[in-house]
């Protein structure tokens, strides 16, 4: 069924118009699957309101940002109706709209869009123009096939459309040389691959050391995630926290973000004198203290932070966008001031700076790893990269240098290749050379990036002639890879459980379900009392509970924020005085209890004397609820459990055994 429901989101998410595509389409309420080849040509379907709707969106726009907005009307302040991520479809009906005023985006234009949200729910709502990339129509360019012929069919939908709109863009296959799942199994390991705790749980890794869902589990340095206490562990301060493999595989798949904005992340970051100017430079620092704020270069002089921007691409040979979009993600803060790693006054290291956040690995303090990686220097001069950076304009070319020595010359000369470190590089191997562990950092960058390239002054993108390098992975899915659901946390553990004035057997552990008690006839009630270990989840079952006579079967079920269900049973035996004895035994049978039974006795000696009545069988298990082998020793703890001939359970009882410890 899941493998099913992929292919139907797949499909109705990413159709093409005029495209043949095959798919496998499920028809979930009837549970009818079935598949076959045709022209996807649907008419549009009018609606008659926003939210959710029934109806499959013909779909001929993509989403072209890392995260767009869906709105109830044409306005930001209206209800939010979902957000897409890069590379959705969505269908668009009819010519844009003229709402609210973003100025952000310099527009108030909005289309009226229907599509598929990723549980699976048809769609409808209001995005604003820029946010989307419309399809256009495509007369077959037989150069251009041919350029692209090594690329996988999967990819090709998207570049041919980008080569409509701007055909002098060149794309280039990057063939990878390793399997998809392997890659992203190991981008998924501890610590490489971060997002921030604020995202949605079903983004986050729930990895950890040792088997979580095995009883006497306890939480390890090295996870992830602790499931006692519902906290995902921090790995880098501002609580970022480790990526799920799910999330992961969508930010690595170079097929969601193959749009007029996101396919920045794959252009190659060298210089360009012919396209790469000081106005571009200036447009990208508008709105920070970079905009206003002069600096002082290595001669005296006083300049811009454009002009030292441009100063560092010519020097290293270094996109200046890409310069300034790198500042933009790493240093400068939601108002545009500088964070501690570039103000030149954290405590301890004032008059120090490093704008590129060089050396602040994973950790809990990565403004101090940055600003010492700033103040020391290396025996070897060619590592230095003009440090001490103990001036802005040296900390910009300084850590230029050491960008383009440190990635750009060595292959990493896209934004995708610094984050996704899938080619090898001579004493770094594969994964471990990696500029950042935010799993989203290439996404935003190719935005800011993009800014430069359409400043006022600038060549209409059109006119450019720009080069992406775009990676192919062996073993790749047919389809692109969904982000997975936000179906919130995942869970649904409890941390005790308890029935007043009685004991569970066996002791209560999160990942053991079944418990045993054995109350007196005149024991009408039994309240039941738990401790839940995520605020999120829901437990139902707890309070006063009724008993009859014989077992009683007591669910207590724990539903998690995405709706995964775990239940603990306790089944309390109500017993029956006045019933036909169901076993004879020369040991003492005192309440729950069994006594008497002597130290090392084994099993099979035990039930010698054990004689059961007509209609029933008797069984041993250890305190876990593990049957016991024949020829193992008798415990105190051990269960001795009564069943009827039908195999159900009508009594048990714990053994106590003369002069063990706890006997």
């Amino acid at each position: 069924m899941k493998i099913a429901r992929e292919y139907l989101l797949y499909f109705r998410r990413n159709c093409h118009n005029h495209m043949m595509v095959r798919f496998e389409f499920l028809l979930l309420r009837r549970a009818l699957a079935f598949s076959l080849v045709f022209c996807v040509v649907f008419a549009c379907v009018a609606f008659a309101s926003v939210g959710r709707v029934e109806a499959v969106p013909t779909c001929n726009a993509t989403v072209s940002v890392k995260e767009a907005n869906v709105r109830a009307s044409t306005s930001t302040a209206t209800a939010l109706v979902s957000t897409l991520n890069a590379g959705h479809r969505v269908q668009v009906e009819g010519a844009p709209i003229a709402g609210e005023l973003v100025a952000s985006y310099n527009s108030n234009m909005w289309y009226l869009v229907s599509f598929v949200d990723t549980e699976g729910n048809d769609m409808r709502g209001y995005i604003l123009s820029p946010l989307l990339f419309l399809d256009e129509v495509y007369t077959e360019d037989p150069a251009f096939e041919e350029s692209i012929k090594d690329f996988p069919d999967s990819y090709k939908f998207y570049l041919r459309m980008l080569h409509v709109k701007y055909p002098l863009w060149r794309f280039e296959p990057q063939m990878v040389e390793l399997d998809w799942d392997t890659v992203v199994q190991s981008e998924a390991s501890i610590g490489r691959s971060l997002i921030w705790n604020g995202r949605n749980d079903a983004w986050k890794s729930t990895h950890t050391v040792n088997d979580a869902s095995l009883p006497g589990w306890q939480p390890n340095i090295a996870d992830a995630y602790n499931w006692m206490t519902d906290q995902y562990v921090v790995y880098d301060a501002g609580g970022w926290v480790n990526a799920s493999s799910g999330i992961i595989s969508y930010y690595m798949d170079p097929r969601n973000f193959l749009t007029d904005t996101q396919v920045f992340q794959f252009l190659k970051l060298s210089y360009d004198p012919a396209i790469h100017n000081r106005d571009g430079v200036v447009n990208m620092v508008s709105g920070t203290t970079m905009a206003s704020n002069q600096i002082v270069n290595n001669t005296g002089g006083t300049i811009s932070y454009a002009e030292s921007f441009m100063d560092a691409a010519a020097a290293y040979n270094v996109n200046p966008y890409f310069l300034v979009a790198r500042v933009r993600q790493e240093v400068v803060l939601g108002d545009g001031s500088f964070s501690g790693s570039a103000s030149g006054s954290y405590p301890g290291y004032e008059g120090y700076y490093n704008f590129y956040n060089i050396g602040a690995s994973s950790s809990t303090d990565p403004i101090t790893l940055a600003l010492r990686f700033a103040q020391s220097t290396s025996s070897d001069p060619a590592k230095n990269h003009g440090r001490p950076w103990n001036t802005p304009y040296k900390a910009i070319l300084g850590g230029a240098s050491w960008i383009d020595a440190g990635y750009i010359s060595v292959g990493q000369d896209t934004l995708y290749l610094q984050k996704w470190h899938v080619i090898p590089i001579p004493i770094w191997g594969l994964y471990s050379h990696q500029y950042m562990t935010n799993i989203e950092a290439a996404a935003s960058e190719a935005t800011k990036l993009k800014s430069a390239y359409i400043c006022p002054g600038s060549l209409p993108l059109a006119e450019q002639v720009l080069t992406f390098k775009i990676p192919v992975y062996q073993n790749m899915p047919e389809f692109q890879t969904l982000p997975p659901a936000k179906s919130g946390n995942p869970n649904n553990w409890l941390t005790s459980l308890s029935v007043e004035g009685y004991t569970l057997t066996p002791s209560f552990d999160p990942n053991v379900l079944q418990y045993d008690i054995l109350v007196s006839s005149a024991t009408t009630s039994i309240n039941v009392s738990a401790t839940k270990a995520s605020t999120l989840s829901t437990v139902s079952g707890l309070g006063v509970c009724e008993l009859s006579v014989g077992v009683n079967a007591i669910d207590i079920s724990v539903t998690a924020q995405n709706g995964i269900v775990k239940t603990y049973t306790i089944n309390v035996v109500r017993m029956d005085e006045t019933q036909v004895p169901q076993f004879t035994t020369t040991y003492t049978v005192q309440g729950a209890y069994i006594r008497g039974v002597h130290e090392k006795q084994s099993i099979n000696d035990f039930l010698a004397t054990i004689i059961p009545n007509e209609g029933y069988v008797v069984e041993l298990f250890d305190v876990t609820g593990a049957p016991k082998a024949l020829d193992a020793v008798m415990c105190t703890g051990d269960i001795f459990k009564v069943k009827n001939a039908a195999g159900e359970q009508v009594n048990y009882y714990i053994i106590s055994v003369i002069g063990d410890a706890s006997g």
